[in-house]
């Protein structure tokens, strides 16, 4: 997601074998080097080429129904009898639709 709104807002540029980080507004910064365990900045050129081409591949939107799955799968698994192999089936069915 993270990528995904870089590219969205222009602050980060694909680049042959990689991509740039531009300058990104303030807050943004703060959150990245505070709220962040790893600047995603930081990241390996090549690795960060390989997230920005996945990235790509979904707007945010479709990002956020699959973090909203994700969240309620890992509801269930926690709070429920339901066997986990079917909770991770119905997630990974539901993320594929």
């Amino acid at each position: 997601m993270i990528y995904r709104e870089g590219l969205d807002r222009r602050w980060l540029i694909p680049q042959r074998g990689g991509g740039a980080w531009v300058e990104v507004p303030a807050e943004v910064e703060a959150a990245f080097s505070q709220d962040f365990e790893k600047d995603p900045r930081a990241t390996h050129p090549f690795r960060a080429g390989k997230l920005l081409d996945q990235a790509r591949l979904f707007t945010m939107a479709q990002l956020r129904e699959c973090q909203r799955a994700l969240a309620g799968a890992h509801e269930a698994l926690v709070s429920s009898g339901v066997p986990q192999s079917t909770v991770l089936e119905m997630l990974l069915v539901e993320m594929l639709s």
